[in-house]
């Protein structure tokens, strides 16, 4: 898995904060050899050293239209970086 870099993460709003996490609709700036681009993705933010969650595990590239897509984790501080789904909570959902 590639090291995201923090800089390459610009928060925008926040959805979500409990005492242990944050929860950030953003961006991703991302650079490749020839170009660059930005997406909009959902940061989740841990506040305390915790051991590796479940979520920095998963598999990268599970690709289907069903699955929430898992892009990638950062360090230092810890960050997820995933999909960011627009609709409202699963909780809201249902």
């Amino acid at each position: 898995m590639t090291a995201l870099k923090p800089s390459e993460l610009f928060p925008q709003e926040c959805v979500l904060s409990t005492e242990t996490v944050e929860v950030y609709r953003g961006l991703w700036f991302r650079t490749f050899s020839k170009s660059s681009s930005s997406i909009t993705v959902s940061m989740k933010r841990y506040l305390h050293e915790e051991p590796e969650p479940a979520e920095s595990s998963a598999p990268p590239r599970l690709l289907h239209r069903s699955i929430l897509q898992f892009f990638e984790v950062t360090k230092a501080p810890r960050v997820i970086v995933s999909e960011f789904c627009s609709g409202g909570s699963l909780f809201e959902v249902l």
